[in-house]
């Protein structure tokens, strides 16, 4: 999803734009569904040719909705989040935040209590995380394992609530691809490994996990990429970066624009 003056639409891999600006709003695409809303304040779903695929019963009246995770999609109406199924039958108690689904779980708030839940609803921890990390499709649960708040430290536990590794951070970041996370120790950012051994030490001003082999991370006010050797892959030249996905394509904040990058293979 891209925005142009007050409008989002669409880009492919080869940054052509794919769906015209038409919308006020645009979701990510997951399972080739992205929720839009359009200048009529309609939200619906589209494809990615940008087709009506999906309306959302009038009844349920969203004012946001999720990216769809197998049958279940989280959608926000007043103030209350819950989920439903692919026909936007509710399929869940009320929330005061609900996250996306991935492998099975998703991160819930309950008047400030966090809970990591399965499909069915049903609560893994017994007892409230502080907070839960989540990515910005609103993803905790990724690679087996989910980094929640205890006495504020991050932890990292796995599908049964059960903590994995002894280690605690600061702040983290959910795991991308099963790559390295980001973790934050003090007042620095590094990577650690799904058992939770830091394998890039804390010396970063900012990092997002690793996606595709490279992590974007910060040194003073630019933004580079390094690869999991800890080397620069790509120079520190921009004011931000977001990660690479499955077809090697990043944004990434040249002043004050954003543009596509994409990774290219070196035939030897």
């Amino acid at each position: 999803a891209v925005k142009k003056g007050e409008l989002w639409g669409y880009v492919n891999e080869s940054g052509k734009l794919s769906i015209n600006y038409v919308f006020e709003s645009a979701g990510v695409f997951s399972e080739d569904l992205a929720a839009v809303r359009d200048t009529e304040k309609n939200m619906y779903y589209i494809d990615t040719q940008g087709n009506r695929k999906k309306n959302i019963n009038s009844s349920v009246k969203p004012d946001e909705a999720g990216s769809f995770s197998g049958e279940l999609v989280a959608i926000k109406t007043g103030s209350d989040y819950a989920y439903y199924d692919d026909n936007f039958e509710k399929k869940s108690a009320n929330y005061s935040f609900a996250g996306t689904y991935s492998e099975g779980i998703a991160a819930v708030s309950e008047n400030g209590n966090w809970y990591l839940i399965n499909e069915k609803g049903k609560k893994i921890n017994s007892q409230p995380y502080e907070s839960v990390a989540m990515n910005e499709n609103r993803v905790a649960f990724s690679g087996g394992v989910a980094f929640v708040e205890e006495n504020g430290k991050y932890i990292m536990v796995d599908s049964k609530a059960e903590r994995v590794g002894s280690q605690s951070f600061d702040e983290a970041k959910p795991f991308e691809n099963g790559e390295m996370a980001a973790v934050r120790i003090g007042e620095k950012w590094g990577f650690a490994d799904k058992d939770g051994n830091v394998i890039i030490e804390a010396k970063y001003d900012e990092a997002r996990s690793f996606s595709n082999g490279l992590a974007a991370v910060r040194e003073g006010e630019t933004w580079g990429y390094i690869n999991a050797e800890n080397e620069t892959a790509i120079e520190f030249a921009f004011t931000d970066c977001k990660d690479f996905n499955n077809h090697g394509c990043s944004f990434a904040k040249d002043g004050e624009e954003w543009v596509l990058i994409k990774l290219l293979e070196k035939n030897h």
